[in-house]
């Protein structure tokens, strides 16, 4: 048993690493990972909260899987994590993701984003609730919405959760605030907002926690707002933040009445369809069901391990809820079975996000 860390950008590395690849039988399979190598792949830099996620759990899922093998955590950018995934990687159980969903790509049929949700074997995920949080520059009493002006949001990429969440409600609470994507990662949106680039962000719970509480809440130099609310894991909430109130309840202390209208309503449905689960383990399609189930069930007794589950409390201060197999399909047939109207609302208001992305600085030689 062993578990060593990587940092590889390139798909051409990973799929080097694959070992050759057979199907085992039922009789074969107990022992198929045994001496072999799993390429764990994150869509995420070092160090963001989906990468430190991924690192903790790959710990203890090496413990669980019959044969013990070495784990190999690899990083890759975004999108291509997907499409190496599902066109690339060979399907022999050897190669998975533990990335962000990106269900919106899929849903508005994002140019240059090749996968199929509904062909990859889904494995397991677990759920990174998520605040948006201001810099005290903008205001200092987080009801004072009339305060912010012209405040600057920093997007990691128009179709990512995280954004569209946070563009959504800040839309809808009728926020005076400038969209900026394209920073490519919430770590990056952090140390914007450490530097005063950006005032406004949303994060995960858990990158929050790890990284942003301390250093720029407790210090006085940002206040959380809101909550997004999280179908499916019902009554975790209060546990996990405390008296930060829900989206909908921070419109209705502001503005006095419960939100309402086009937007949100179609909020509503995207946040059943579309934030109900995070850092996801897909297989490349095709991969034979014995290395599916084997993984499945291993993935299952990590988020029940005691000590793992201390150790990612004390990293984040709560325990990320698990998205089972049969949650996660329908989660995913949910996306699938999208209707035509919410697949064109998000393709127009995604397009016009798109218009806002921040220009990258070109790197000196």
């Amino acid at each position: 048993m062993g578990f060593k860390t990587n940092f590889v950008l390139g798909a051409a590395a990973i799929a080097a690493a694959a070992t050759s690849y057979s199907i085992p039988t039922s009789v074969e399979a107990a022992d198929y990972y045994k001496g072999k190598t799993l390429s764990v792949i994150v869509g995420r830099g070092p160090g963001s909260g989906a990468d430190s996620t991924a690192r903790a759990f790959a710990r203890y899922w090496t413990k669980y899987i019959p044969g013990n093998p070495k784990i190999v955590v690899r990083n890759m950018k975004g999108t291509p994590t997907y499409n190496f995934i599902y066109q690339k990687a060979k399907p022999d159980g050897l190669t998975i993701t533990f990335t962000p969903y990106d269900p919106v790509s899929q849903l508005t049929k994002r140019k240059g984003f090749k996968a199929d949700y509904s062909k990859m074997p889904f494995v397991g995920s677990l759920y990174n609730a998520a605040l948006i949080y201001i810099t005290t520059d903008q205001i200092k009493d987080p009801y004072n919405l009339k305060g912010i002006k012209g405040a600057k949001y920093g997007g990691q990429g128009p179709t990512g959760r995280f954004d569209l969440l946070g563009r959504f409600t800040m839309e809808i609470l009728g926020a005076d605030f400038k969209y900026l994507t394209g920073f490519g990662g919430a770590k990056k949106v952090l140390n914007a907002m450490r530097r005063r680039e950006v005032d406004i962000q949303t994060i995960g719970l858990n990158l929050y926690r790890l990284s942003a509480e301390k250093p720029l809440v407790k210090t006085g130099k940002a206040v959380p707002l809101y909550y997004m609310p999280f179908p499916g894991h019902t009554g975790l909430a209060g546990s996990f933040f405390g008296g930060l109130p829900s989206f909908e309840d921070y419109y209705k202390k502001v503005h006095g009445k419960a939100p309402s209208g086009k937007q949100w309503e179609v909020f509503q449905w995207a946040t059943s369809t579309l934030n109900a689960m995070s850092y996801s383990a897909f297989l490349p399609p095709k991969t034979p069901s014995a290395q599916r189930d084997i993984l499945r069930a291993a993935y299952a007794k990590v988020v029940k391990d005691p000590k793992y589950l201390a150790e990612q409390k004390k990293m984040f201060g709560y325990n990320l809820p698990y998205v089972n197999p049969a949650l996660g399909a329908k989660i995913v047939g949910n996306m699938m079975n999208a209707s035509q109207a919410h697949r064109d609302y998000l393709t127009a208001w995604l397009a016009e996000g798109a218009k806002h992305r921040i220009k990258k600085k070109k790197k000196k030689k």
